[in-house]
């Protein structure tokens, strides 16, 4: 059994690298709705004077907020990561 190619595998770890993008600016938009509708709860909330219900409201939005963030961070990583992948196979294709 011979090694695969390295542009294969090379190829393999960008599609990977994609997919992952894919995934974390999905999150991400997952999560700016999660952000959106817990300021709508805590408008409503702080409006009605439920105060319980505000702070709790608070608290989801404050998890929400962090989540947007580590996934956004995520997604610069992954998309750091396809960037290099093309370089190096460009780089490796004209090395041949």
């Amino acid at each position: 059994m011979s090694l695969p190619r390295p542009d294969r595998v090379q190829r393999k770890e960008r599609r990977q690298d994609a997919r992952e993008l894919r995934h974390d600016r999905k999150d991400v938009a997952n999560d700016k709705a999660d952000v959106k509708g817990d300021k709508r709860d805590l408008k409503e909330d702080v409006k009605e004077g439920d105060k319980a219900d505000a702070k709790r409201d608070a608290r989801d939005l404050k998890r929400d907020e962090r989540d947007t963030n580590r996934d956004k961070h995520d997604a610069r990583a992954d998309k750091r990561d396809v960037k290099q992948d093309r370089r190096d196979l460009k780089r490796d294709r004209k090395g041949k």
